[in-house]
């Protein structure tokens, strides 16, 4: 019974074999359409020799397709490289034509802006020079300031910017010497900077009083004491420059005055009394302002 149904098995297999080859459609396969006629264009007659040498037949096309293929292709790159050879060379003669003329517009960019630039800082210079010294390095700064923005958004300005930035930088040094010069005499620091300043070690009480009432009240409000004309900075950033420049030194010299008076060795009674504020709260505080 088991080789009956092993036989029935056979014939089902075979059966479903046939029945799949009957029901293709060879007039809507493409490819094996192709695969027949390319077949035909060699094997011309169905023998027993013929179908053994069939394989190596189509091994042997499928060698000589490729190799035709490696020709072809050689040929293709070959004429690509001449191309690209084409390519750089006209590439190479346009960048050098385009970097004459590049040449050419920085030199002109260069000479238009020194033809309006130099008379304005001149005509600048000359107006700023009858004014105070704080009133002249305000209006200098921004007059630069206008200057550099103008000239930040077009090409070739590099140079021409940080030389305007160079004398930015001086008036800004000017007015933090001002404004610093100020807030030392509205602090009454002069006196005692002296004395720091020839290492002696007695400071007055009083001085130190003084000193330490006016300073509580500058910390409750540091812009009261900023230069009128310091406000009249258009830069945000120039302005809160000098504004910092001037509380450093003033967090400077507080912390000589400060290490003076704790150091016991100076004889001070009761210092945390007479400077209540260590250097790092006052510098906190200005930072902060």
């Amino acid at each position: 019974m088991s080789v009956t149904q092993d036989k029935n098995e056979d014939q089902d297999r075979i059966q479903r074999r046939v029945n799949k080859i009957l029901e293709t459609r060879l007039e809507s396969d493409k490819d094996t359409l192709d695969a027949l006629n390319g077949l035909s264009s060699f094997f011309k007659e169905n023998t027993l020799q013929n179908r053994r040498n069939l394989r190596s037949q189509i091994e042997h096309r499928s060698v000589g397709i490729n190799e035709n293929f490696l020709k072809a292709f050689r040929e293709v790159k070959l004429s690509l490289d001449a191309v690209c050879a084409d390519l750089d060379t006209m590439a190479t003669s346009e960048i050098l034509s385009v970097a004459t003329m590049v040449d050419g517009r920085q030199a002109d960019i260069t000479k238009i802006v020194s033809c309006v630039i130099d008379p304005l800082l001149q005509s600048v210079q000359e107006s700023a020079a009858h004014l105070p010294t704080v009133d002249m390095g305000v209006y200098l700064l921004n007059c630069l300031y206008h200057m550099q923005s103008t000239l930040a958004v077009y090409e070739y300005m590099d140079e021409r910017v940080e030389r305007l930035q160079a004398q930015s930088d001086a008036q800004l040094d000017t007015l933090t010497s001002e404004q610093a010069s100020s807030l030392v005499a509205n602090l009454n620091l002069g006196p005692i900077y002296t004395i720091l300043q020839s290492n002696q070690s007695k400071i007055e009480t009083n001085l130190l009083k003084i000193f330490m009432s006016k300073l509580d009240a500058f910390l409750e409000l540091p812009d009261v004491l900023l230069l009128p004309q310091v406000q009249l900075i258009m830069s945000s950033s120039h302005r809160a420059t000098v504004q910092k420049r001037a509380f450093n030194v003033i967090v400077a010299i507080y912390k000589q005055i400060y290490e003076r008076v704790h150091d016991p060795a100076n004889g001070f009674e009761q210092p945390d009394q007479l400077l209540h504020k260590t250097p790092e709260q006052v510098a906190h505080i200005l930072t902060a302002s």
